[in-house]
């Protein structure tokens, strides 16, 4: 009896032997997933500078935000101005353009849109200047919108001699009426740039 029992136990043995290198086996699949995540982890790293360029954004836009409202803090130079940077690069744009144009234009056309384009850059500066008298403000706003207008005049005139193309004029005139809307949206509040007067 003991005879035949002890064959067949010895077979046992012999299976529990064949499923150890089973285990063996799945062990080097764990430590293949490992790299798969460390290859991860410098993909999450890459992405968090992304996160940080986009805070100063934010907080610039905060910044206008807030300079618009009247409500805390302040513009501290002209060029500080949303208003002012879109005036100077639009004169910027009109000398570029113009530099093509006619030499018998030269002090007619041309002078003539040059100036009035700067203008515009140039009477908001002055109304900076004297934002502490609110009448003086609006009434040095009013000169630059003025000067605005005149400037959407000399680019129909150019269009209309064939010196500029119809994309040409049309880019201008959108940009010369979107800051007369933001020179009209400030004189209708001039208590929000003029009551909390601030020497620059």
């Amino acid at each position: 009896m003991s005879c035949a029992c002890l064959p067949f136990t010895v077979h046992r043995s012999q299976l529990t032997v064949y499923r150890s290198p089973l285990t063996i086996h799945r062990s080097p699949l764990t430590v293949y997933r490992s790299p798969f995540t460390a290859y991860r982890s410098p993909f999450t790293a890459y992405r968090s500078p992304f996160t940080v360029h986009r805070s100063p954004f934010t907080a610039h836009n905060s910044l206008l935000t807030v300079q618009k409202r009247g409500k805390g803090m302040f513009a501290k130079r002209v060029r500080d101005l949303e208003v002012y940077k879109a005036a100077f690069d639009v004169q910027q744009q009109i000398f570029r353009v113009t530099k093509s144009f006619p030499k018998e234009e030269t002090y007619s056309l041309t002078d003539q849109v040059r100036r009035s384009s700067r203008s515009v850059g140039a009477n908001i500066c002055e109304a900076w200047g004297k934002r502490r008298y609110p009448a003086h403000f609006v009434s040095k706003l009013s000169d630059s919108d003025g000067e605005s207008e005149e400037t959407i005049h000399w680019i129909e005139t150019a269009f209309e001699c064939e010196y500029i193309t119809d994309e040409i004029r049309n880019e201008l005139v959108f940009q010369c009426e979107h800051i007369c809307g933001m020179l009209n949206k400030m004189m209708d509040s001039p208590d929000s740039w003029c009551k909390h007067w601030v020497k620059s």
